[in-house]
Parts: C-alpha cells; structure tokens; sequence
C-alpha cells in the first residue's frame, strides 16, 4: 500500500515538473490534520525523504473552539516525522457563505508562501470530486471537476489523489499507527458539502454503486475539452481583435471565461461577464474588474491589462536632458541627442520638456485638442491617454512618442524661430515598461 501511493505521488510530481520545464523546487503539503492530508504527508515523506525540501502547511481558520488543539496536533505529527511546518492563524469573515469565505482565506495563504517552481500537494479524492461536480451542478455552475492540476501564486498545485477512493487513505493510516483528528463541523449538515456526503451521495452510490467511476469518466472527458478550449485560447495575446471572439453571445461568454482562467482569473460570474458583453454589444468601452487586472473592450478591440501601482506615479512636467532614460508610469522614454541628418531626428527650440495630457500646464486649448485628434488616430485606448507621455518646447507640441512628431519645417514657420534661433535634434524612444524590463 505504501508503494502504491508513492508511486502515485511520484507520478503526480514528474507530471507538474514537466510542465514547470524540469525545474525543481520545494514541495508542500496542505495539511489539516484530518485521514486524508495525513495520509499525503505521511505517503510523501516516505517518497521525499532524503530528496526535495517537504514542508506542511496548516491553516487555522480560527472557526471551531478545538482549532488550537488541531494546530498542535499537526505539530507534533511533523515533529515525529521531520517535515518543517508553516502554520498561520486566518481571519475568516462569518458574513455571506462560510465556506466559500474559508476556502478563499485559505488558498490564499497557501499562494504566499510558494514560491517559482514549488508545488502544493492537496489530497482531495474521488469521493470529493463527486460531491464538487454535485455541488457544482445543484449550484448551476455547470459541469466543472476538480483541477488536478493548475497554477497557484508563484508555483503549482496537484491532486494526486484524485482517482483513489478515501477508504484506501484511512487503510494506509491504520497500517502505520497513524492517527488523525476529526472536525466534528464535518457532521453539520448546515454546510451544503456536508449534506451531500451525509444524505446524498451515500443514497446515489446505493443505487449506482459505479457511480464514482462514471463520474470521473465524465469529469476527464470535460476537463480534457476544457483544456483544449484552454490550449487553443492560450495562444491569443493581451490585445484579441475583437472579431476573433465568437459571434454567439453564449459562446462569446465561454471563450471569455476560458481567456480569464488560463490568465489565472477563475472565479468571475457569468453575471459579470454577460454585463461585459452587453457593454460591449452596444458600441461603448467596457470594463471589467479582476483585482490585480482589469478587462477592457473598446473600438472592436479586446484587452487585458495589469494594474500597475507605477501607472499614475508620474511629475508635473520634467526638463529633459540628454542623454537620459526616464520611466514615466507604464513607459520607460530614453533620450538622446542627435544630428539633423540622422535617421528619426526630431527637432525642437529651446527646451524640450516631458509631460502628459493630464498634467499640462501651457497651450491647454491648442495642445489639449491636438492630442485628442492624435490620440484617436493612433488608436490608443482613452484609459492610456492620461498619463501618456507628450514632449513641449518653446513652439508647443513636439512629439506624442510612437504616434505623432512635428516636422522641423513647422518648427521653423513658428514665431519663436528667428535668424537667431537654431533648432537642436534628438531621438526618443518610448517603449512600455515591460517590454523595456525585457529587453535589460
């Protein structure tokens, strides 16, 4: 039995790696103290010992009055092993749906503390994959099972598990002398999971005692669409002509909500999504929300965007000098000076200064009206427009960076050009801070 399940959780292991290109990091296991996690760290210590850094992670969600009791119940089961544990006391808001509220508060602790190439172990199994289809299905959430595998935070997670039936976990417990807590808020039947395992799932398995098995047939057979539906979607960049989306409403719906989930946004209702679209359908710009990103259409056009906490962080107006690389929120502008002859040249009076549309503090009327034509013309979304970097000189407007520049024969029909005067040259190169960071 020990080697059935290491072998299982090896497998589980190699299959995560492949994915995170061979790349080897530490391997955690949520550990509630119940037969299930137990058997998990127990079966991988048996496996990893010796190996890769195994640490257990115990979230106490601080909901039962015993939680102290299953916190150090877990510590002297590390202990005994020599597996470090990482335990922390959650804040679990009792407003709205409990279990929804523990499960968030939960993951969320665990995606702090991977890091790039860590994998979480978790041991939900067939039982539990049949009461979340159910569940999901009661819930009109559609047709959905268990991940068994995915990203999360800085690393992945895996459910080794999955197709092993709990009986065979508390078997293996048993045969080793290893005992386990049990959370009597498993019994309360106020929890719809608990009702299900309680007064459904037992009645179901009487009258198709193969139901599991056919459930994870089904299950595999979604997961495996979805998954295609996924791998054909993950080639689509942050920026999707809009004409690449299904025409159909319901379809478009789906393609959006497989877009957000291979991005790691899984949990946005079709509510939102179907208001997106109805934005979208009659012609204006459409938003979306996603916490740490955000979810635009506008002019047929589809984009999604992160929310960079630089965006909005920029001066006044700054004197360029040359040379120079200034980040200016989402851009990073690298100035030098120039010949007249030399390719992309751009000629200015006086000094050249760098601001933007909000922050403008001369030629409000002229300026303003300009950029607002150019901006449309170079199609830059209005949420951009703002903070965009422009530069001014004495004559005015003299180049909004990748979309516009003023010719030097302009400049010189100005009035601040005389037969005194000479123009100076410079090139600007204005790039998003991303694409700079890459590139360095």
């Amino acid at each position: 039995m020990v080697q059935e399940l290491t072998e299982i959780l090896e497998r589980s292991l190699q299959e995560v790696r492949v994915h995170a290109h061979g790349q080897r990091g530490r391997v955690f296991v949520a550990l509630s103290g119940g037969a299930d996690s137990t058997a998990l760290l127990h079966s991988a210590q048996a496996l990893l010992h010796g190996g890769d850094e195994l640490y257990a992670l115990h979230a106490d969600h601080q909901l039962h009055a015993k939680s102290g009791q299953w916190r150090s119940h877990c510590q002297a089961l590390c202990r005994s092993l020599g597996v470090p544990l990482i335990a922390e006391r959650l804040s679990v808001s009792a407003e709205g749906n409990l279990e929804a509220a523990a499960r968030r508060a939960r993951y969320e602790f665990f995606a702090r503390h991977l890091g790039p190439n860590d994998i979480l172990m978790l041991a939900h199994h067939r039982q539990d994959q049949l009461e979340s289809v159910l569940l999901r299905l009661f819930q009109g959430r559609g047709m959905m099972p268990m991940r068994g595998r995915g990203a999360l935070g800085a690393g992945h997670f895996v459910r080794p598990f999955m197709n092993i039936e709990k009986q065979l976990l508390t078997q293996y417990l048993v045969s080793h002398d290893v005992g386990w807590i049990e959370d009597p808020s498993n019994r309360d039947l106020a929890f719809d999971r608990n009702y299900l395992r309680h007064r459904v799932t037992g009645a179901i398995i009487a009258r198709w005692p193969n139901v599991r098995n056919a459930i994870q047939r089904v299950s595999e057979s979604a997961l495996t669409q979805q998954q295609l539906l996924a791998h054909l979607v993950s080639k689509t960049g942050n920026t999707v002509p809009w004409s690449e989306l299904p025409s159909i409403p319901t379809l478009a719906l789906a393609w959006l909500r497989t877009y957000l989930g291979v991005r790691g946004h899984y949990d946005v209702s079709d509510a939102s999504l179907g208001e997106f679209l109805r934005q979208q359908a009659q012609g204006a710009r459409a938003q979306l929300e996603l916490g740490t990103h955000r979810l635009y259409a506008w002019r047929d056009t589809l984009y999604f965007e992160r929310l960079s906490p630089n965006t909005s962080r920029v001066p006044d107006q700054l004197t360029v000098s040359f040379p120079s690389l200034v980040d200016w929120g989402r851009y990073q502008l690298a100035f030098a000076e120039c010949s007249e002859s030399a390719s992309n040249a751009i000629a200015y009076a006086g000094e050249l200064r760098l601001t933007c549309r909000d922050k403008l503090q001369e030629h409000p009327s002229e300026v303003k009206s300009s950029l607002k034509k150019r901006f449309q013309q170079a199609r830059i979304p209005p949420w951009h427009r703002g903070n965009y970097p422009v530069c001014l000189d004495a004559a005015g407007l003299v180049v909004i960076p990748g979309v516009w520049r003023r010719s030097e024969l302009a400049l010189s029909s100005t009035a601040v050009m005389d037969s005194s005067t000479k123009a100076k040259h410079c090139t600007i190169i204005c790039r998003p801070v991303a694409a700079a960071m890459k590139e360095t």
